[in-house]
């Protein structure tokens, strides 16, 4: 581990000591093709629920939508794959979806040295202005792309 990490991870443990999780907004700014995303860390730890992860939303948005989440799996809630909820976007519902463990350990790479290896990851997917997913019939073709985790 080399120094920032123990930083970071030294970050993450205080804040999820003190309220209960952390987040890590994730982009690269010399590939602006892939979709920027930001996550939870503490929701496994804290209450023994995925970690989530959202994608291709601004950076601001994307702190707001996590804590939303981790004010509801605070409140009682709980979700699973195939879990919808109106609770966290206002006015529109969002879905969460299994991510592949591959695609999780080569992303949410805090989490997982948070919680020493052993973590479950939910994607929180949002909808278009008109309801639709992704892979929804008549959702825009873009708005997978823009959810789309990459390895």
């Amino acid at each position: 581990m080399n120094p920032t990490d123990s930083e970071i991870q030294l970050k993450i443990g205080r804040d999820v000591e003190s309220v209960g999780w952390s987040w890590i907004w994730v982009f690269d700014p010399g590939e602006p093709a892939v979709p920027s995303f930001a996550y939870t860390i503490g929701l496994f730890r804290t209450f023994s629920h995925p970690e989530v992860v959202v994608v291709g939303l601004p950076e601001s948005t994307s702190h707001a939508v996590l804590e939303a989440v981790f004010d509801s799996v605070e409140s009682g809630a709980r979700y699973a794959s195939g879990s919808v909820s109106d609770e966290i976007l206002n006015g529109f519902s969002v879905r969460f979806e299994d991510v592949s463990s591959v695609l999780a350990e080569e992303n949410l790479v805090q989490a997982f040295v948070f919680n020493s290896g052993e973590v479950e990851v939910l994607q929180m997917v949002w909808p278009e202005k008109n309801g639709k997913f992704p892979g929804d019939d008549g959702a825009p073709s873009w708005l997978e792309e823009r959810q789309k985790l990459h390895s």
